[in-house]
């Protein structure tokens, strides 16, 4: 999971981030395959890093609108990761 050649990211390897991670993500995305977060989460957690998969159900652009269902999720997974709230 090499970035191109030329982009500002030298690396997008997983396990390399010295930080949990949580990929929120839509099953139903029809934009980027979730089969792409699943494979993420796997090489992290194989690489060691502390890492989970919060899958959540709207469209695309769901998880990143306020006012959705899905939006409480991300919020409790940044006061997770923060240790606010």
């Amino acid at each position: 999971m090499r970035a191109p050649s030329g982009t500002k990211w030298p690396t997008l390897d997983p396990g390399t981030y010295p930080a949990d991670v949580r990929r929120v993500h839509i099953q139903a995305d029809d934009r980027v395959p979730f089969a792409q977060s699943v494979t993420y989460v796997q090489a992290a957690r194989a690489a060691g890093q502390p890492t989970q998969l919060l899958e959540v159900h709207g469209d695309h652009f769901s998880q990143t609108e306020t006012a959705s269902m899905e939006w409480p999720v991300v919020i409790t997974a940044l006061n997770e990761l923060t240790g606010a709230g």
